[in-house]
């Protein structure tokens, strides 16, 4: 709800479950910028895995507290930024700064944390891994709110209008629908 750049996030990080699918309806587009940024965490995660293997064993093991509160809500809950299934295989994407709370992990892990989220957010802020393209007027993004990671450029909110109307699904909502389809 601001003009200024959002660095790619997931949506409600600080909720027990996520919602999976994301619809972002694009109803006008008329102010400069704006252009939306996708990034596919599963990717970055293994781009982290064999880069630094540390870190990835820290953001898979090391949960963080994420939290959103005001004079009516205080939700939070506390998961790995990057969640692996039974099998090892990557599950979720769970990252978003602004919902972030206080670190708490043992005084020798603070840096060592610090350092792994720094290198895996330096792998989804690289260009080479961000998409940017224009969402124009009529048009809709969907995507999977705990896989690929959405944020936007700033835009001038006195050149002209720009609404968005969004979404979500869960995933057992939508993966029912095709099969029955």
């Amino acid at each position: 709800y601001t003009a200024l750049e959002l660095p790619a996030h997931t949506d409600l990080a600080n909720r027990e479950m996520p919602p999976g699918v994301q619809f972002l309806h694009c109803l006008v587009s008329d102010a400069p910028g704006g252009e939306p940024i996708l990034v596919d965490g599963f990717h970055a995660a293994l781009v982290l895995r064999e880069e630094n293997p540390d870190a990835f064993d820290l953001l898979t093991s090391t949960p963080f507290d994420y939290r959103f509160h005001d004079t009516e809500w205080d939700v939070r809950w506390r998961a790995l930024v990057i969640g692996l299934d039974a099998d090892g295989a990557l599950r979720e994407i769970r990252y978003n700064n602004a919902l972030r709370a206080p670190l708490n992990v043992a005084p020798d892990l603070v840096k060592p944390t610090y350092q792994a989220l720094r290198a895996f957010v330096a792998i989804l802020r690289d260009p080479s891994n961000e998409l940017h393209f224009r969402l124009g007027t009529g048009e809709m993004l969907v995507f999977h709110n705990r896989r690929v990671l959405h944020g936007r450029a700033a835009f001038d909110p006195n050149g002209g209008a720009r609404e968005l109307h969004g979404c979500y699904v869960d995933i057992d909502e939508m993966m029912s629908r095709i099969r029955v389809l």
